[in-house]
């Protein structure tokens, strides 16, 4: 992925860093680049966000007088018999008529009634915009959630592997030693009990890993046959566990769906303004200007000329309740504004303390684990050089493989949750928080 693209991201979104740079990894990068470009989420998003553009547009244009052209031709026929009618017109009882003209009509806001449902659009836009990079927030997480997971099932596919070769050698040993009469039928049979079930443990895995791919396919909108590439084994990405010492109090503030409720709030305020000025009268300027005549030449004639203008009042007296309950019902989406303010604020800090806490226990847990396995390792080690010298029977040594791969495999877990929770502390803040330039992709 080239870095124009990366700093085109950067201008054109607004967020204010890019978690999955401090990965190093393209192919993440590369899946990102797709999702960016052909999300449905995100495309649906950015459409959001065109349409309340032109939304406010149209409300914007009614503060400009509204400008028409008119025309008109027709031909009536009158009755003879009418007493009104000259004695003329008895001979040729046809009338024609042409016209046509201009009609403008400019409302006057006296108030400021359209420019507060003018401003309450913009917010509304502004609004949708941080919807937009909050919808790319959690599709870019769940992206790099699912990349992750991918490659760390390919990791326990890896040991799988590893193991299923180790028990087939073992068990090739322990079948001429069958034959030979030194292991007993019980051990030869515990050794392909053992290999049976890691190889259905192995089929289990790969399941996981053609799903991961399919929903890494969802998340970039592309066919999943085009990412097969993806099923090509590849170490794990750097820097998963880095977090900083302490994060700045002020990161929650630019979390897109906080800034997305505060934008709503001024936009119920100023529908709330507007709605309160429908009680005032209100004042508008037509204005009429054209030529109309009998006689198509005569058009062109400056006595054919005729227009008009004034100033129009319209006063609302009796409709029933109506403007008071709007203005009720836009105070109550004020208020439900606020209150969703307060509620996403309080959201956002539970998910960024869970998680914290969260990454903290797991952290501990892996250190442990850690410990475990280096003990369990070095007891399989021991084990598997009695075996090869016939100081032990086969029983045993199948056992301590087994313990050290369980011992892996929650290794590899629990790994994999820390990873998953730095992931949901990005997602959390709403983009994550800066990070040095020592630890960002070149």
């Amino acid at each position: 992925m080239q870095q124009s693209w990366v700093d085109y991201l950067v201008e054109s979104e607004n967020m204010h860093v890019h978690f999955w740079k401090t990965f190093k990894d393209w192919d993440l990068n590369r899946l990102i680049e797709m999702a960016y470009l052909q999300n449905f989420d995100l495309q649906i998003a950015k459409k959001q966000v065109e349409t309340a553009r032109f939304e406010r547009l149209i409300k914007k244009s009614e503060l400009y007088p509204q400008l028409d052209f008119q025309g008109a031709v027709s031909q009536s026929r009158v009755s003879p018999s009418d007493p009104f009618i000259p004695l003329l017109t008895a001979f040729n009882n046809k009338v024609n008529f042409f016209q046509f003209g201009f009609d403008a009509i400019w409302q006057l806001d006296f108030w400021g009634k359209i420019q507060d449902a003018t401003r309450a659009k913009l917010y509304e836009m502004k609004a949708l915009n941080y919807a937009k990079n909050m919808t790319q927030v959690i599709v870019f997480a769940d992206l790099a959630s699912a990349y992750l997971e991918l490659r760390y099932t390919q990791q326990e596919k890896h040991i799988l592997c590893h193991l299923i070769d180790v028990v087939k050698k073992i068990t090739e040993l322990q079948k001429l030693r069958f034959c030979a009469g030194f292991e007993n039928e019980l051990n030869f049979l515990e050794a392909q009990i053992l290999t049976t079930t890691f190889e259905e443990k192995l089929y289990q895995v790969e399941k996981e890993e053609r799903l991961l791919i399919y929903q890494i396919a969802t998340l970039t909108s592309k066919n999943p046959n085009t990412l097969l590439w993806l099923l090509e084994p590849k170490s794990l990405p750097k820097n998963l566990h880095i977090l900083p010492l302490s994060f700045p109090s002020t990161l929650l503030k630019k979390r897109p769906d906080i800034l997305e409720k505060e934008l709503l709030i001024q936009a119920a305020l100023n529908n709330l303004s507007a709605a309160k000025k429908e009680l005032f009268p209100s004042f508008s300027i037509p204005l009429s200007y054209g030529r109309e005549s009998d006689l198509f030449p005569s058009l062109y004639s400056a006595k054919s000329t005729f227009w008009s203008y004034g100033i129009n009042l319209l006063a609302p007296l009796f409709h029933g309740g109506k403007i008071k309950a709007n203005i009720k019902a836009n105070n109550q989406r004020y208020l439900q504004a606020v209150l969703e303010y307060k509620k996403t604020i309080q959201d956002a800090t539970r998910e960024v303390e869970d998680h914290l806490i969260t990454f903290t226990k797991e952290k501990e847990k892996l250190f442990s684990v850690e410990k475990a396995l280096l003990f369990q390792q070095k007891k399989f080690a021991l084990y598997q050089d009695r075996f090869d010298t016939g100081l032990e029977n086969g029983l045993n040594t199948f056992t301590a493989m087994q313990k050290t791969y369980e011992t892996q495999i929650q290794k590899l877990q629990i790994e994999k949750a820390i990873t998953q929770e730095v992931i949901a502390l990005y997602k959390a803040f709403g983009g994550g928080w800066e990070v040095p330039p020592t630890q960002l992709a070149p």
